[in-house]
């Protein structure tokens, strides 16, 4: 009887405890999918083989396509580039088309990117994939030509500051190295285009853009800078 009795009161017990959760942890997460759990967006390899390309043409370009390249005593060939590489010179010549390539993909994929995303994603992506960066060449090439003037020097302090804003080509001011002119560019380039990502990406957004950018836009090249 007592046996009975306290086979009875375990039952009582048991019936009065909370249900366990026996939802098991693959259950849940398929219910509410992590971002790490989704499908990552597949990578396109032909953008990076066009990229190679087009850096590939603006290295030939500066090793022998340029107009100093090519004058008779010059500091890199010590004579005219095109009497030594006479058959390769005339491609070389136009390999700054590869900086425009590189617009158009830049282009594409800041559009790929950014779809779906807030302007505030857009922004913050683009600051730290570009700054970091170009901080450290300023910085490296400010100490570089401090230390070892040759060719060219270091511009005054004041300068570097303003260089490392990204803003120097848009006040007029020496840059510390000329090959940072394209950063002017796409540096508008992403300040309008941002504004159309707060409204939302649509195609047609994307399509109305492309049209007005384009045309407001005339080639331009660095001062001084001459492809022969």
């Amino acid at each position: 009887m007592i046996q009975a009795g306290s086979v009875a009161a375990e039952n009582r017990r048991q019936q009065h405890q909370p249900l366990e959760d026996n939802t098991s942890p693959p259950a849940r997460e398929r219910a509410a999918p992590t971002t790490a759990q989704r499908r990552p967006r597949p990578r396109l390899y032909v953008i990076d083989a066009l990229r190679l390309t087009a850096a590939r043409m603006v290295a030939l370009h500066h090793y022998i396509g340029t107009y100093r390249a090519n004058q008779p005593g010059n500091q890199i060939w010590d004579g005219p580039v095109s009497e030594i590489f006479p058959s390769l010179f005339p491609f070389a010549a136009y390999g700054w088309i590869g900086v425009e390539f590189f617009f158009v993909i830049s282009g594409f994929v800041i559009c790929m990117s950014s779809w779906g995303r807030r302007a505030r994603d857009f922004f913050v992506s683009r600051v730290i994939r570009l700054y970091p960066a170009y901080w450290f060449a300023v910085l490296f090439t400010t100490a570089v030509l401090t230390l070892w003037p040759a060719e060219f020097t270091a511009i005054p302090s004041a300068k570097v500051i303003l260089n490392l804003s990204m803003l120097q080509q848009g006040e007029g001011a020496p840059a510390v190295d000329g090959v940072y002119w394209t950063l002017w560019s796409e540096l508008r380039f992403y300040v309008v285009f941002m504004l159309v990502v707060a409204t939302g990406l649509t195609y047609r957004k994307v399509v109305m853009f492309c049209c007005v950018w384009a045309p407001s836009r005339r080639s331009r090249t660095t001062p001084g800078f001459r492809c022969w």
